[in-house]
């Protein structure tokens, strides 16, 4: 009646994709940024902007190319990579054998160079420390931050006492009030 199943078209399901593009601020001149889905990640982006200030631009934009790995890794284990980073969990050691193979292969499935291979898992390493001490911070506001956050109106979107992390705007401005004070 179908026929030869393999012959049946499927809708493929929505593949995690994410991307390094270069983008030209007035500020810093050249840039790199990942996007997931189009969208900017914003923690591995302060952590980029942050490599910036002691490593070349060719460097980050590779560095960039590895914490993108690890993202698609984990969007395709159904498991945001910032999510659980924000909820500073741990990864177990089944989540860090799978995400090391997946460092150390290439696109094709082939091994990875012993250099390419290192370079990542420290490039992923430097990441998740970064996103550590981040959210560590975050969590770490005191009764006057707090009270400057509530005065800015940032109550309804914030966590603890935090923006929540997918409030973009909200984190830029509270980000940039919290400097000023």
């Amino acid at each position: 009646m179908f026929g030869n199943v393999a012959d049946l078209e499927l809708p493929m399901p929505d593949v995690p994709f994410c991307e390094i593009r270069m983008i030209r601020t007035a500020s810093s001149g050249l840039r790199p940024y990942l996007l997931v889905q189009g969208v900017p990640v914003i923690l591995a982006n302060l952590w980029a902007e942050d490599l910036l200030h002691r490593s070349r631009l060719n460097t980050v934009e590779n560095y960039l190319r590895d914490i993108a790995i690890a993202y698609e890794w984990a969007l395709s284990r159904g498991s945001p990579l910032e999510a659980k980073l924000e909820r500073l969990a741990v990864f177990s050691s089944a989540e860090l054998t799978s995400l090391a193979e997946r460092l150390c292969s290439t696109k094709r499935g082939t091994g990875a160079s012993q250099s390419t291979c290192t370079r990542r898992l420290e490039a992923v390493k430097s990441f998740i420390d970064f996103s550590f001490e981040h959210y560590v911070e975050l969590n770490r506001l005191g009764l006057l931050e707090q009270s400057q956050a509530e005065k800015n109106g940032y109550t309804d979107l914030m966590v603890d006492g935090a923006p929540l992390p997918h409030q973009p705007d909200t984190i830029i401005r509270w980000l940039i009030d919290r400097l000023r004070s």
